[in-house]
């Protein structure tokens, strides 16, 4: 019997270079290797000398110019707007696997493969089987259409499993030791880098101001060097202090209480739902903001125009407009959206806010 044809995704990382290993006596396989950024010629020599040693052909293409349009200008728009946002996310639906599906309609490929801790299965995602490295937060965001042609070969291994297989069959010498990170275009520090891109004003000295009573209490380095939630670190602070906003018309950053970043209730927007059943129906489910973070129970209520509204159980810290927010039921990834909007509000109603 013929076998299926499969196009691997290799960054030339411990888990690329094990999903293809994995695949390679299966499928016929072939790798690709997007440039991203500025690589050594050590680095493409790695990854030349790893799909020599596994005897899968390579296909290395250039990406930087697109890369940089789509994935470092859209974090850089939100970086200007004072949000957190997380690129991963935003990548791997309108950048990377977008790349794969259309490689595959190209070449004919049948299916296209990551080294992602992610499981899919009736063409349904789900959380991988290592609970500290699964990845479902950042494939949340995925076209629902592209689950029949991916393959996580990674989904039911751990990343122990993994490096011990990797050291059985000799390919250790031949993988990156560096792990893929968050902000991969990073280089050195984030605030380095953003003084690089950003117009200097957002690096301009500033007052910190309590939100609440209003006083203005010490001088800040710029808006740009600051999150909602992070530590304020104020001189002479008689308790911390954290931030709970910005002021960009009058350069101020807002403080408070640790008590003052807790929110029940978001709102998300453009969202994108894997599943089928996507009624308005009020939803039991489980939420998660931050890819180390921990799911929350919540209520979920589907709206039209791609938003949706979400009710958490319990307040939740530092809920920040941009970020993204995952929504689970048990261990299947239902989808999920931006959050434009976080506040308290009264959970003794039943009723979803229309705002």
């Amino acid at each position: 019997m013929k076998k299926k044809k499969v196009l691997l995704a290799l960054s030339g990382g411990i888990d690329s270079a094990m999903a293809a290993f994995l695949l390679k006596e299966k499928y016929d396989l072939k790798a690709i290797h997007f440039l991203l950024k500025k690589q050594s010629l050590d680095e493409i020599e790695k990854i030349k000398k790893l799909t020599n040693k596994l005897k899968i052909p390579l296909i290395i293409k250039d990406e930087r110019k697109n890369f940089q349009q789509k994935v470092i200008t859209t974090f850089l728009k939100y970086k200007k707007e004072l949000k957190t946002f997380n690129p991963c996310v935003f990548c791997n639906r309108y950048f990377k696997f977008n790349l794969l599906i259309k490689e595959t309609l190209k070449e004919k490929f049948d299916f296209i493969a990551t080294g992602h801790y992610a499981r899919i299965k009736k063409e349904q995602l789900f959380r991988g089987r290592d609970k500290i490295k699964d990845q479902s937060f950042f494939l949340a965001y995925l076209n629902k259409n592209f689950l029949k042609k991916i393959i996580f070969p990674l989904g039911n291994k751990t990343k122990k499993e993994i490096k011990i297989l990797a050291q059985k069959e000799g390919l250790s010498n031949f993988i990156s030791s560096q792990e893929s990170q968050d902000l991969c275009f990073v280089e050195n520090n984030l605030t380095s880098f953003l003084k690089k891109k950003l117009p200097l004003i957002y690096f301009q000295s500033g007052d910190f101001v309590e939100e609440k009573s209003k006083k203005v209490l010490a001088s800040h380095k710029g808006l740009a060097v600051y999150t909602l939630g992070q530590r304020a670190r104020i001189s002479g602070e008689r308790e911390p202090l954290f931030v709970t906003g910005f002021d960009k018309k009058n350069n101020f950053v807002l403080v408070g209480k640790e008590k003052d970043l807790f929110c029940n209730y978001l709102q998300i927007e453009n969202c994108s739902w894997l599943i089928k059943n996507n009624d308005q129906q009020e939803k039991e489910v489980l939420v998660q903001i931050r890819h180390q973070g921990k799911a929350k129970k919540a209520k979920l209520c589907i709206m039209p125009f791609k938003k949706a509204i979400i009710k958490f159980k319990n307040p939740i810290k530092a809920i920040t407009p941009g970020q993204f927010a995952a929504v689970f039921k048990n261990q299947q990834v239902l989808g999920g959206g931006f959050i434009s909007l976080s506040e308290t509000i009264n959970l003794s109603v039943n009723k979803i806010p229309s705002k």
